[in-house]
């Protein structure tokens, strides 16, 4: 499951929340439909909206449904 995948040091990176909802609206598509196009889980998406980490291969096809460079989307803060 996603934490044993996280524990055994899965890539994971945490997007900008802003650019994801801007990106969305600049679409004008819901959660549902970005799900639908990326194929990842609403609950995915709703977490990279909130700016929690996410898989690197989430990411990559939430970019990719929302016609957006990954490195655009990418958080720009480091903890």
């Amino acid at each position: 499951d996603v934490y044993k995948r996280q524990s055994l040091g899965g890539s994971t990176m945490i997007l900008d929340r802003v650019s994801v909802i801007a990106a969305m609206a600049k679409k004008n598509i819901t959660i549902v439909e970005l799900s639908n196009l990326s194929t990842v889980s609403i609950s995915t998406i709703g977490a990279a909206r909130c700016g929690r980490g996410i898989t690197k291969n989430s990411a990559k096809r939430i970019a990719s449904a929302l016609d957006v460079p990954l490195e655009e989307l990418e958080s720009k803060v480091s903890d």
